[in-house]
């Protein structure tokens, strides 16, 4: 079973001012989540204004994609930001990694778009039963490749409980087989375009992207400590490692985080840049962004994090 992460007393807000070091000529390639995309993008661009003459290389995919990357493809990377830390826990350490910092939440919704059948009856009480309606286009990421599509799987356990309804997980998800695509930023066209109705997502995703969106209960939604041990009822598995083997995911507390390899060809540079994402300045880029912000969550190894990251962390 994976493992639950544990809360602390270390803050990632952001007391300190952006880290602003000395030029330097260097390409990070970051490997990162889809939903991470927009965001990242906005981060790498302030940056690279404040640190002349460093380029990035930007590679997104599904979270889980993109740390097979480095597992069983061998893949070089200066950092990898997935939407779901414990993978990198999981996945990375000790192995290609030896340290793991939570920088950002989010919270599970169910997006539309203005032509979506029943936009104006749909709402945070009755999207159970409107997303049975057999003529209803639904759309999920694939939970082997994306945490969003096993987020999905976790949100509708959760909702069946929540609101008394037997067999409402089966049903969605049924309904949404044909629509299943390898993350959820793929879903956004096919919204957009009328070949989907409803999509489910992350807030930030449809913060970004401007969809309307349903606002879940915190009770289901994935976004609030104080249900953590609820969102443990939950459970579903993924592919694993090795050719079937199975790895159990329990329901957690949205958390994003980020790591750079042991074998990152600029390593320091790539600290600098992480050290910006967890300072005031780049969470403020994070929350415009749609996404939560974090408090009282350590980082995994913290004495394996550089200390020009550790600094932004102190409270």
């Amino acid at each position: 079973m994976l493992m639950v992460m544990s809360m602390a007393v270390v803050a990632l807000s952001c007391h300190h001012a952006s880290p602003r070091m000395e030029s330097s000529s260097a390409t990070l390639t970051v490997l990162h989540a889809g939903s991470l995309s927009v965001p990242l993008k906005a981060l790498a661009d302030s940056f690279a204004a404040q640190n002349p003459g460093i380029l990035f290389r930007m590679e997104a995919a599904g979270s889980l994609e993109t740390i097979r990357k480095l597992t069983e493809l061998g893949k070089q990377a200066d950092m990898v930001a997935s939407a779901d830390e414990r993978l990198i826990r999981e996945y990375l350490i000790p192995e290609f990694a030896t340290w793991s910092l939570p920088f950002a939440g989010n919270e599970m919704v169910v997006a539309y778009a203005k032509h979506s059948r029943g936009r104006n009856e749909i709402n945070s009480e009755n999207w159970t039963e409107m997303l049975k309606d057999p003529d209803i286009a639904i759309g999920r990421s694939n939970p082997d490749l994306d945490p969003c599509g096993y987020r999905t799987i976790l949100l509708l356990q959760l909702a069946e409980e929540h609101y008394g309804k037997t067999g409402l997980a089966d049903k969605v998800l049924a309904a949404s087989s044909m629509n299943v695509r390898p993350k959820e930023t793929d879903l956004i066209a096919l919204l957009q375009t009328g070949h989907l109705d409803y999509i489910f997502t992350y807030r930030s995703i449809a913060v970004q992207h401007k969809l309307d969106f349903i606002t879940l209960p915190d009770e289901i939604n994935l976004s609030n400590p104080d249900f953590a041990e609820n969102y443990r009822r939950a459970i579903t598995q993924i592919r694993g490692r090795k050719p079937g083997e199975l790895f159990e995911i329990e329901g957690e507390v949205i958390l994003y985080g980020l790591t750079i390899p042991n074998d990152a060809p600029n390593k320091s540079t790539a600290a600098r840049f992480a050290a910006f994402i967890a300072s005031r300045k780049g969470q403020e880029i994070l929350l415009a962004h749609g996404h939560r912000s974090l408090t009282g969550i350590a980082p995994i190894g913290v004495e394996e994090v550089p200390e020009i990251i550790r600094k932004q962390l102190m409270p």
